[in-house]
């Protein structure tokens, strides 16, 4: 008699942790001397899971890209299980959903196959993300819930991951939800997909004493395949997949504030990316707000590439921020559409004092300097050098945001809409400059060659004013920033500011103002720096 193939369906929705558990079922599997396969689905038209689970030992694979097991590519599935059987002789088969399928679907696809294959259905096993289930800071929409109860209700046995990041009340509520969408799977507790391996190995993962009519819980549809093409498979038709290709290495810094800058309606990522700061290649994982990065070395060619999976997500955004990424200006892009934002708010808000101190303390200097003219770098709506322009300097003004220059020139001021990391301007061209609270913008590994720009445009001996906030080591986007988009600051420790900008000034004056008495907070670093003369 001719040996059937079990087949396992693993199945759960975006993130929940089914490639970490198709990976612990295949060691398993290995380790006994025994072939896995897998029939990877991807709704995106890169197999990434697969790169994920062929980095832990080769195992035969077979992919179904660009659509859905249960509708857009369901007659694939016989031909695909049919070349791995023939091919490989396996001792399993697992079958990796996409994260929006409906399990019964699979089944349905599965058990046709089974007609003329020597394969049987051994169980479906859904991975449920019990912090998504529990309403978490990404609140699941209705549609989402729904299709979170049939991956559930279809199953024969759950995993409720992520246990670790729930509380013991928190994980019973959520197994008793689960006991409610279906009474008949076994419940199984885990981290990060750990679960007893003993579970893979029996002839049928069903629990005992039930059919699998009678798995179908309460919110799993029993009718037929052709009552569900009816629907119009409305159960992920709300879900959106981007893809990308890099077209090269890419800043990790930047990319790490352009994930965890994506809309909640994003709810799972995934990609190869290279760095422009490390030699490495890596695989990213987002879900629900977290990135994880697995460094790997592909076997063969493979691209740099993306793909994003939500529920109608402005894909023009994602294009426009990857876009930004390759150019090496995705900082500065939000920078500039988050102050276009805010320009007219800035214009009309109170200076406080002490930043008309420092002001005054720039003008003595400048006024005991002889000096003429000045730069401003980032003026924002002008304030600053309008009040230099009023003491007697001939002033001009660069920002990297046009509503901010619109507004610095209806001042009657000489403004131009420039990055401050490139000056478009002649050697020498100024007796000084200011710049407040505007190099905080700046990467750290960037700040010494803006420093160098300024210095070139000032005239030897000249003075720059620079202020930033400071007085803790940070980079990234600011979580709390009011602004939309967020806007990305670095901060330095006030020994680590100073040696920064000693490589390339002299400092007259270095000064902090304190802006709190809560503990260790931010405070605001002031400094009076020259150019020297021989330089």
């Amino acid at each position: 008699m001719e040996r059937t193939i079990p087949v396992y369906v693993i199945a759960g929705f975006l993130g929940s942790g089914k490639t970490t558990l198709l990976r612990r079922a295949i060691d398993a599997y290995q380790r006994k001397g025994l072939r896995p396969v897998v029939l990877m689905n991807e709704l995106g038209d890169v197999n990434l899971d697969g790169i994920a689970v062929d980095e832990r030992g080769g195992v035969p694979m077979a992919e179904l890209l660009s659509g859905c097991i249960c509708c857009s590519i369901r007659s694939d599935v016989s031909v695909q299980l049919h070349e791995l059987a023939a091919t490989y002789d396996p001792d399993v088969v697992f079958i990796e959903s996409t994260g929006v399928a409906n399990p019964l679907e699979i089944m349905d696809a599965v058990t046709e196959a089974s007609l003329y294959l020597p394969i049987a259905l051994a169980g479906i096993a859904t991975v449920v993300d019990g912090a998504l289930l529990l309403e978490g800071p990404e609140a699941p929409s209705a549609k989402t819930k729904r299709l979170l109860k049939e991956q559930a209700s279809c199953a024969s046995f759950i995993v409720l991951n992520k246990t670790d990041r729930m509380t013991p009340e928190g994980t019973d509520r959520a197994e008793a939800t689960l006991r409610a969408w279906n009474p008949y799977a076994s419940i199984v507790r885990a981290e990060r997909g750990d679960i007893d391996p003993g579970v893979w190995f029996r002839t049928n993962a069903l629990p005992a004493g039930a059919e699998p009519n009678r798995v179908r819980g309460e919110g799993c549809p029993d009718g037929s395949h052709a009552g569900h093409a009816q629907e119009r498979h409305a159960s992920h038709e709300h879900v959106s997949v981007y893809t990308r290709f890099l077209s090269g290495p890419i800043d990790s810094r930047a990319f790490e504030a352009f994930v965890k800058s994506l809309p909640a309606s994003v709810y799972r990522g995934k990609g190869v990316v290279t760095f422009t700061d490390t030699a490495s290649r890596f695989l990213f994982q987002f879900a629900y707000r977290e990135l994880e990065f697995i460094r790997i070395t592909p076997q063969g060619e493979v691209n740099d590439v993306v793909v994003f999976l939500g529920e109608q997500f402005p894909k023009d955004e994602l294009e426009s921020g990857l876009a930004a990424l390759e150019r090496g200006t995705f900082h500065r892009e939000r920078m500039k559409r988050s102050y276009d934002r805010h320009a007219e708010g800035r214009d009309t808000g109170k200076l406080q004092d002490w930043k008309t101190i420092e002001r005054d303390r720039f003008l003595e200097a400048l006024r005991d300097a002889g000096a003429g003219t000045l730069l401003e770098i980032g003026a924002g709506p002008g304030r600053d050098s309008l009040f230099f322009k009023e003491a007697g300097l001939r002033v001009t003004s660069v920002d990297l945001s046009a509503e901010m220059v619109r507004l610095c020139r209806e001042k009657g001021l000489d403004a131009y809409e420039m990055d401050m990391a490139d000056l478009r301007f002649e050697d020498a061209s100024f007796d000084a400059v200011y710049a407040l609270n505007c190099l905080l913008h700046i990467p750290k590994h960037e700040l010494e060659s803006v420093l160098k720009d300024i210095r070139r445009v000032l005239k030897p001996g000249g003075l720059f004013y620079m202020g930033v906030y400071g007085g803790v080591d940070s980079e990234g986007v600011w979580e709390k920033d009011e602004y939309e988009p967020k806007r990305f600051f670095a901060m330095y420790e006030d020994d680590a500011m100073r040696e920064a900008v000693e490589r390339v000034f002299e400092v007259r004056y270095f000064g902090v103002v304190k802006l709190s008495d809560a503990g260790r907070q931010p405070h605001f670093q002031s400094m009076i720096l020259r150019k020297a003369a021989n330089v």
